[in-house]
């Protein structure tokens, strides 16, 4: 264990003292007798042994008379390279906190950080050892079972403590005197032997640790960009396997369709070429059925001509006459029904075939359109690849520049004012200025101002250098952020993510567009004739029944 320094606060008749313990040499504590030389060893031993509850009678005998406050000790110590801070408060308050300085190591207080402590000494400290070493002034050397010398040290603490050396026994000085000299040059003082050499090795494995550590942080810098270089690519790859399954499904389609169009066409010359047959027929049954009708009639008159032309032999010639005529006009009228027929027939094929170019077109269009969308859905894409930036990119500018922001208030805040009026010359800084008019400056270093024979030095306050270093790693920390994501300044990266998320808007919107017009929505589905493609009703087969609704339903 190294003591760094201890502190102690109303303990006996000590006020307030500390004591800092230099890292290299021999410490001697020296001061007139009952001046507190030895409440500094109690004191730390009452911290290291006792729990600030405790209610011994030697802690409570520690409590400053007559003054009703805590007894605090406070040791700052390093146990195998951990540094800790060690407070306790007696008598009154009974607190306890145990701090780590230069670690991020949580804080401990209580019984958790007395038994921490307790631990640790208990691993890493010879008590034994530590308690054997003590040598009260006050007590007989037959305390401790030590090697001989101990006699000379009580003796050089009396007269330390303002007593003679009866013998004139020098011998702690020169073990000590010889033992410095084992490690430190006897006229500066600076290191040698074994703590030169250790020294040495020190700073080659600081300044390797130092390297080791740069290289750490470049190698985690460089893990985390491909990280997140990683994650864009997946990002991209995903997106443009997404849109390849598009284009694959949209150029089926187009297959499709494509093919139905062929059957249709060919359909339709089927359907027309049945159809003509059809009413042909139709026509002929319906003929043949007004023929054998008329047949059935002539007969009937022919009968009854028969019988009067019998009765009346008479009138059998003008009877024919009418009987000519009336076929006559029965086979005009024929005529003209057979000129009828062919008419509504080639006004229906008109019909028909002007409904089909009207569907075809509508497929056209539709098709055109999904392409159309296609392309734009593709250019959005590109567009949004070329402007995509991290997803934390506007967090982390932002951030970088409000610390800069900061930075410089603080920098301009730390930095003095010095404001200059009157009439004549003055040297500021190795240069000649005119006083008149009066101007202002603010000192961020050391500035001499020389008016005739006096020499005036402003310097900024303690925290500048600090400051300014401060501003100048927020101001290479935000170059940085800005350099790693390819932008100018904060204002181009809002605006590119501003730019992102609009043509993310465009992209879901053309998406939803294709896909409604793909899945055949009510108001694209609601003619009369065809389908879109992807149905599973062929054209030809409406067609068929627009036909059948409009000829044989009829005869049925």
């Amino acid at each position: 264990m190294i003591l760094h320094r201890l502190m102690l606060q109303d303990f006996r008749g000590v006020t307030r003292e500390e004591v800092e313990i230099p890292t290299q040499g021999v410490l001697v504590v020296e001061g007139p007798n009952e001046s507190g030389k030895t409440s500094l060893m109690d004191a730390l031993e009452m911290l290291l042994e006792h729990k600030a509850s405790s209610g011994r009678a030697d802690i409570k005998a520690t409590k400053p008379v007559g003054r009703d406050v805590p007894v605090v000790v406070e040791a700052e110590f390093t146990i195998d390279d951990l540094r800790l801070c060690y407070r306790k408060e007696f008598v009154k308050g009974k607190q306890t906190s145990l701090h780590f300085p230069g670690s991020a190591r949580e804080a401990l207080s209580g019984d958790d950080a007395h038994n921490y402590v307790r631990d640790l000494l208990e691993s890493k400290v010879d008590r034994s050892l530590w308690r054997a070493l003590r040598i009260a002034q006050d007590e007989p050397i037959g305390q401790v079972n030590a090697a001989e010398g101990m006699d000379s040290l009580r003796r050089a603490l009396d007269a330390a403590a303002g007593g003679e050396d009866p013998t004139g026994d020098d011998s702690l000085i020169a073990q000590v005197t010889e033992e410095r000299n084992r490690y430190l040059t006897a006229q500066k003082g600076g290191p040698t032997g074994d703590l030169a050499r250790s020294e040495a090795r020190l700073a080659e494995a600081r300044e390797l640790l130092t390297r080791a550590k740069a290289e750490h942080a470049e190698l985690d810098a460089a893990v985390d960009a491909h990280a997140q270089q990683a994650a864009v690519h997946r990002s991209h790859s995903e997106a443009q396997s997404a849109l390849e399954t598009e284009v694959t499904r949209l150029e089926a389609a187009a297959v499709v369709v494509s093919e139905r169009r062929q059957v249709a066409s060919d359909a339709d010359t089927r359907v027309d070429r049945a159809a003509a047959e059809h009413d042909a027929a139709l026509r002929m049954v319906r003929d043949r059925g007004d023929l054998v009708s008329e047949v059935e009639r002539e007969r009937d008159r022919t009968k009854a001509a028969r019988k009067a032309v019998e009765a009346a032999a008479d009138r059998l010639g003008p009877a024919q006459e009418r009987a000519d005529g009336a076929r006559e006009s029965l086979e005009a009228a024929e005529a003209a029904l057979t000129r009828a027929r062919a008419s509504l027939d080639r006004a229906r094929l008109t019909q028909e075939s002007e409904h089909r170019r009207r569907e075809y077109q509508r497929l056209d269009t539709l098709i055109d359109t999904v392409e159309g969308i296609g392309d734009e859905l593709s250019a959005v894409d590109a567009r949004l690849t070329e402007v995509a930036i991290p997803d934390d990119a506007v967090e982390r500018i932002r951030s970088a520049d409000e610390s800069l922001r900061e930075a410089v208030v603080r920098s301009t805040a730390s930095a003095p004012t010095v404001e200059v009026a009157g009439s004549g010359q003055l040297v500021v800084a190795g240069e000649s200025r005119e006083a008149d008019p009066a101007w202002t400056e603010r000192i961020v270093d050391d500035t001499v101002f020389e008016i005739g024979d006096i020499s005036l030095t402003v310097s900024p306050a303690g925290d500048t250098d600090a400051v300014r270093r401060e501003e100048t790693s927020a101001r290479r920390r935000l170059e940085t952020v800005l350099r790693e994501i390819g932008v100018a300044d904060r204002a181009e990266v809002e605006e590119r993510a501003r730019l992102v998320d609009s043509l993310r808007g465009q992209v879901e919107a053309l998406r939803r567009r294709r896909t409604d017009l793909l899945a055949g929505r009510p108001s694209m589905t609601s003619a009369p004739a065809g389908t879109l493609c992807g149905t599973s009703s062929p054209m030809p087969t409406r067609r068929r029944r627009t036909v059948g609704r409009k000829t044989t339903p009829d005869r049925k």
